[in-house]
């Protein structure tokens, strides 16, 4: 009852009163000022309001003939987003799921909403083991003859830290080093045969985080350069509690992007035959996902019930973003895409301390898979980091 008084009456007048708020703070920026001080940005508040008034663009082009694959896509803006792609003509939408009863259910209500059948189809994958990963991509090499988009959305968030059996901590597990070696094993895939359908290149899209950048502002700074960063998040004493490891784990997985782009620039594939792929990433904004369903006190619950009802913007808003980052060009290769524009002002990946974080990040990522893919060690080969810059 409590709840339903809050989502139904309190928040839409606090709402209400943000937008009246915000309508006067843009009022006052206009206005000429004799402060050369004054702020001209948005403050960090404002900028979330304007974040959940103002979504993203629905994407309406079409992706007719084009094979799908969202790796996680039954819940959240992974499912959105695999919407929106059979909703504009795709062929083929293949949904990764830990669970096939969640498959099936997503799959069926992707066929009722759109009412388009045999388009959607899901496979088993679980990113917390590296046998699952080849598994997987054995058996989409042998069922899925070619892929267009690839949309890598799967991550978890936990409060606790939890280790794997390999001995990684889960959340580095799957949002880096597992989503790391399934690239390396789509790429190829990807590559294969002719550019996408309709003139388009072909895309690997990894879903960025909002704030990844804090978790680089705490490492410190003598173990940016002297310590194994991804041993470093490892640690238990290390552990700050499920916001500050997602975000870590989303800083390694923009290096592990950017070193992707760089080991394959966009107008070119490994060989004389293939197609170029776009390499980018995309960063929705603050959703309203299952992906905090593991807060269990009255605080956590309560701070979700704000987040969801004023600041973020739902799953299908951020899966736009999602959709728009596959339909771009080469130009957003090794960039970020958010907001319906490239993000150019990333300094944590320019300069010559980017550079540096970069090359280390990525060496790190591919040592670790080097023990579940041959061709990892090239890899570190293909990259001259004195002579490449670095994707922002």
């Amino acid at each position: 009852m409590l709840r339903t008084v809050f989502e139904e009456v309190i928040f839409p007048l606090i709402r209400l009163w943000l937008r009246i708020i915000r309508f006067f703070h843009r009022l006052y920026n206009r206005a000429p000022s004799h402060n050369p001080a004054s702020p001209t940005s948005p403050s960090p508040f404002f900028s979330l309001i304007d974040a959940r008034l103002n979504p993203p663009r629905i994407p309406t082009a079409s992706f007719a003939g084009h094979t799908v694959l969202i790796v996680g896509g039954t819940s959240g803006i992974g499912f959105e987003a695999a919407l929106k792609f059979v909703s504009l003509d795709a062929s083929l939408v293949v949904l990764t799921c830990r669970n096939p009863l969640h498959g099936m259910k997503a799959r069926k209500q992707i066929e009722l909403r759109t009412g388009r059948k045999s388009v959607c189809e899901y496979m088993l994958l679980n990113l917390i083991s590296f046998e699952s990963i080849l598994h997987f991509t054995n058996q989409l090499s042998e069922e899925v003859h070619k892929l267009d988009v690839v949309l890598m959305h799967a991550g978890v968030a936990h409060q606790r830290h939890r280790v794997c059996d390999g001995g990684w901590e889960e959340t580095l597990q799957v949002n880096v080093l597992g989503t790391a070696l399934l690239a390396m094993f789509l790429l190829p895939h990807l590559q294969r045969g002719p550019d996408a359908p309709l003139g388009r290149p072909k895309h690997l899209c990894f879903v960025s985080s909002e704030n990844y950048a804090s978790a680089y502002q705490s490492i410190p700074r003598n173990a940016l350069e002297s310590t194994n960063l991804l041993e470093y998040f490892n640690k238990k004493e290390h552990f700050q509690g499920l916001e500050a490891q997602y975000n870590a784990s989303k800083l390694l997985l923009k290096y592990v992007a950017n070193g992707f782009a760089l080991c394959f620039p966009a107008d070119v594939g490994s060989g004389r035959d293939d197609s170029s792929v776009v390499i980018n990433s995309v960063n929705p904004g603050v959703l309203v996902t299952h992906l905090t369903k593991n807060h269990k006190s009255i605080a956590d619950w309560t701070m979700g019930l704000v987040h969801r009802n004023v600041v973020a913007r739902t799953a299908e808003q951020g899966s736009r973003s999602l959709v728009s980052a596959c339909l771009q060009g080469k130009e957003t290769h090794g960039k970020l895409w958010q907001d319906d524009a490239i993000q150019t002002n990333d300094r944590l990946h320019q300069g010559t301390e980017g550079m540096k974080l970069q090359a280390k990040v990525w060496r790190e990522v591919v040592t670790v898979l080097e023990k579940h893919h041959d061709q990892a060690k090239y890899f570190k080969s293909w990259l001259d980091w004195n002579d490449r810059g670095v994707a922002a």
